[in-house]
């Protein structure tokens, strides 16, 4: 009976083929790498006058590839080739950088609607105090010989003044909350006080239009609260 021919040993086989690489390529060059991108492994097959598995069967990871680096590669291209990596990994870091930059634009365009709705409802908010000033300096001109009147309509006007300059706070804090270093100051207020400033900013508007304002306080069981009493306004 005919024996059948053995195949040869894996290790046989590979040394055959770094062989048939040597001999095809000549010796022509000093160094030869031989990189299976399939099975992700790199594995050196002449270096300088020495052919031979000295990276066989080792993964293609960020710590081989720096240690081949470092004894292969001149300083100087060091860093270049540290950039070199698998199709996978590059493809991996392009859709996690898609991913990022996604991410940014959606917050950019949450962020660019929440400003333009906050411009937009501040504008409307100045026009208040700004017309109460107007107003109660008209009618202080109107009663310059009395005195009590005249204090009653300045209180007025320092009032809206006040909440006037909260709201244009409030627009310099936007870069504040963007950077996410807006502070709200804590202090005692109380609420009747806050109601009462609100009805002199308001009232001037609403008796331009001709309208009653009525303010009641009903069951409110703490009048005292700790609050940012210009933010509150």
């Amino acid at each position: 009976m005919r024996g059948r021919r053995r195949k040869p040993p894996p290790t046989r086989s590979r040394e055959q083929k770094r062989l048939q690489i040597i001999n095809a390529l000549g010796h022509a060059y000093s160094f030869i790498l031989l990189i299976d991108i399939k099975k992700n492994t790199l594995e050196v097959v002449k270096s300088a006058d020495v052919a031979g598995p000295n990276y066989r069967k080792e993964n293609l990871t960020n710590e081989l590839q720096k240690e081949y680096i470092d004894s292969m590669i001149a300083p100087s291209f060091q860093k270049s080739y540290l950039e070199f990596t698998d199709m996978d990994t590059i493809e991996s870091r392009l859709k996690e950088q898609d991913r990022i930059l996604r991410n940014a634009l959606s917050s950019a365009e949450h962020a660019n609607r929440a400003k333009t709705a906050f411009l937009n409802n501040m504008s409307h908010d100045i026009r208040t105090p700004m017309n109460a000033i107007i107003g109660f300096t008209s009618l202080a001109a109107e009663h310059l010989d009395d005195r009590e009147i005249i204090r009653d309509y300045l209180e007025k006007i320092s009032t809206s003044g006040k909440h006037l300059l909260s709201l244009i706070n409030d627009v310099l804090d936007m870069s504040r909350i963007e950077s996410g270093s807006v502070k709200i100051e804590k202090t005692n207020v109380h609420l009747p006080d806050v109601l009462e400033d609100l009805k002199t900013i308001i009232l001037e508007s609403v008796h331009a239009k001709q309208q009653k304002l009525l303010i009641k306080m009903q069951d409110v069981v703490h009048e005292d609260i700790i609050t940012d009493k210009l933010r509150l306004k």
